[in-house]
């Protein structure tokens, strides 16, 4: 199947297509791999060394370049003689600007999200679009190793809503490196403009709210390939006064889109708490003061528990990790 012979995912026909030993063929569909790359001079050689020893060889590698100031897509440009890429630069919009951009330009018939800093066995692609087709789902969430530990182990196939309803309670992660999806389930989805903490989580509950239908594969049984890198300058490793007004800017704008769900309302009181905690570990006062005052007499006031109003008052919060992210 050539680039120009693609017509859409549901046109791939799946028990004909088997190839040996019950796997999906090496060059089955085209898999378009989307990267938002901003500064990633130091991790992007190795990136593309694992990209270039994928088994799965049918895949074309999107580079949205986010306003990089580096020489990371000089880096990239000597690969374009050993596999398809398109590259891309924009102004720094951010992650979801430049993903919905990717979006655009992918020509797959599966899309997936990679981060340039993590790392993926060279089965990565192959073992996703053969979790994906096997699953008869649109979507294949697969775990991670982060921190040496699964993502998850559940092994269910649910509606995507029921999915969403869990990565907000915290049961679940959301993160995008974890999925394969059929390249229509991004029809009518955009990633939202200025949200650029947690933007996964709610580019998955805008699928749901276009695609309500749509059933994922939630496949816990398998072993990991790909590995979620912890780099120094992540939001937990390396906490700052810009990842605080992130996480503000978040419960801004998602806070007024979702006033009257509960369960969205709960997910951000936690970044919230997050925020302060992080707030209160760098001594920044101003936002300290500004996280405490949207707790305590903001919207979120009432999705306070008596124990987290009082810890809150006295900024009695110790750093915790992020739930469902």
């Amino acid at each position: 199947m050539n680039n120009k012979e693609h017509t859409g995912v549901k046109k791939l026909i799946l028990p004909g297509c088997n190839g040996e030993n019950g796997m999906v063929p090496k060059n089955f569909g085209l898999v378009s791999i989307i990267i938002a790359n901003y500064n990633n001079e130091k991790f992007i050689d190795r990136f593309m060394n694992l990209l270039e020893v994928q088994t799965y060889k049918n895949f074309e590698l999107i580079v949205v370049d986010d306003g990089s100031v580096d020489q990371s897509i000089k880096r990239v440009e000597p690969y374009k003689s050993r596999m398809s890429i398109k590259i891309i630069r924009i102004d720094h919009e951010g992650v979801g600007v430049a993903r919905d951009v990717g979006i655009q330009l992918a020509k797959g018939d599966f899309f997936m999200f990679l981060d340039v800093d993590d790392t993926f066995s060279k089965k990565h692609i192959e073992s996703y679009v053969n979790e994906l087709m096997y699953s008869k789902c649109d979507i294949a969430l697969i775990p991670v190793l982060k921190n040496r530990e699964k993502s998850f182990n559940r092994d269910e196939i649910v509606a995507i809503k029921e999915l969403v309803q869990d990565i907000l309670n915290g049961d679940i992660s959301g993160w995008l490196h974890q999925i394969i999806t059929k390249s229509w389930v991004w029809k009518k989805v955009s990633f939202l403009k200025n949200v650029d903490y947690a933007e996964d989580v709610f580019a998955l509950k805008m699928i749901a709210n276009e695609h309500p239908d749509i059933k994922v594969h939630i496949r816990g049984e398998i072993s990991p390939t790909y590995v979620y890198e912890q780099n120094e300058a992540s939001v937990t490793n390396s906490p700052s006064e810009s990842s605080i007004n992130k996480i503000i800017t978040l419960n801004e704008i998602m806070g007024l889109k979702y006033t009257s769900d509960d369960s969205m309302q709960l997910f951000l009181k936690r970044q919230m708490i997050y925020a302060y905690s992080l707030s209160l570990r760098l001594g920044q006062q101003k936002l300290t003061r500004k996280v405490r005052s949207e707790l305590l007499y903001g919207p979120l006031k009432k999705y306070l528990s008596k124990s987290e109003m009082i810890k809150v008052s006295l900024g009695l919060f110790a750093i915790k990790s992020r739930m469902g992210l």
